[in-house]
Order: structure tokens, then sequence, then C-alpha cells
């Protein structure tokens, strides 16, 4: 009678045993731990070429959005068509930039190299194409705000405008091309048209 009272106290001693759980600290422990870092929340985004108002004293390069794409000033002269080059390469493009004076803006040209500086101009004449020259004459101003019809006015709201004589008559300019070139040329009010043309524009990396 002894015996089964003492047998049956030291089996449920034996099952609490087995049932009693590790520690919830021993169990973390046990877990891998990872060796990547948390991911950065502080991380910028990449910046795009943005279209902008040009302000004196700031370098930008200077495009065209034609048929075969986008296409940079690359500050070189083409004298068989008498247009400036273009390049699909950005990094190939030449800095422009604003140089504020009486009535207005020259625009200035950097090549990538860093020395080589040239003014666009428009000379008097019976074309309309730019000349890359040392000298600056031409003087711009932003945009056409007087202009009254509202889509002319929109082409060149956000680039350069200057007025020459063509063919003996004051003729309002800006740079800019036929969609269907990669040049930068020069574009008559009478051509401010979106759906032919595309005026030039200054872009800078935001």
């Amino acid at each position: 009678m002894n015996k089964k009272l003492f047998l049956i106290p030291l089996a449920a001693l034996l099952l609490v045993g087995c049932n009693t759980k590790k520690p919830a600290s021993s169990q973390q422990s046990e877990q891998p731990k990872s060796s990547e870092p948390a991911p950065s929340s502080s991380e910028e985004p990449a910046k795009e070429w943005t279209q902008v108002t040009p302000v004196a004293g700031k370098k930008y390069k200077l495009a065209e959005d034609v048929t075969a794409g986008r296409t940079w000033c690359a500050g070189t002269f083409d004298s068989s068509k008498h247009v400036i080059n273009g390049t699909t390469d950005v990094d190939e493009a030449a800095d422009v930039e604003l140089v504020a004076v009486e009535g207005g803006f020259n625009l200035k040209v950097t090549l990538p190299d860093g020395e080589t500086v040239k003014y666009i101009n428009f000379n008097d004449g019976n074309y309309t194409s730019p000349a890359l020259e040392d000298t600056a004459k031409s003087v711009y101003v932003i945009g056409d705000p007087g202009n009254e019809d509202a889509a002319k006015k929109a082409f060149v709201e956000k680039t350069l405008v200057t007025t020459f004589k063509y063919k003996g008559n004051d003729t309002k300019i800006c740079v800019g091309t036929q969609k269907q070139y990669s040049t930068f040329a020069g574009t008559i009010e009478k051509y401010w048209v979106a759906e032919s043309n595309a005026p030039a524009m200054f872009m800078e990396l935001k």
C-alpha cells in the first residue's frame, strides 16, 4: 500500500518536468540573426533633366524635343547647313548661360572643353540661321508676353526671343527647329507652332 502512494507523486513530478517550456529569451537567442542592414529611408530620388525658365548667371543645357527624341546643343557649327549641331548624349552637350546686358541678355555657349566660348547671334539678312561667334550681338528677352496669339505666346514662354531684320523687316525669332531635324536653327514668329516645330528648352538637373 505504501509503495503505490509513493509512485503516484513521482510520476506527476516527471510529467511536470517534461511539459516545462524554455524561457522566451532562450528561444529567441537560438534564431539566426540577419547580417543585412536595414533598408535606408533617406535615399534621395534620382535627378532628372527638367525644363526651367532661365535666369542670368546660371549654366544650363539647351535641348529640343524632336521626332527622333531629345537632342542637346553640342555648341559646334555646321557651316554647310548653317545650323548648330545637336547630340543625343547630354555629356557631349555645351553649357549655355544668360549674360545680363542692357535690354535683356546675351546667349553664351561654353563647349565641353570648358574653355571655348561662343555666343549665339541672329544677324540681319535673308536667312534665319543662327551664328556662333566670338562676340555677342543679339539681345534676347524671355518669351513674348505681349503676343496676342496664345499658342505663339506659349511656344516661347520659357525660351529666349530676339528681334532682327529678316529681309529688311523687324522679325521675332527664337532658337528652335523643325521637328524632323535634330539640329539647332532659328524659328521666326510665323512658325511658332508646336505641332511642327520645337523651341529650344533650357534644362536643369533637378
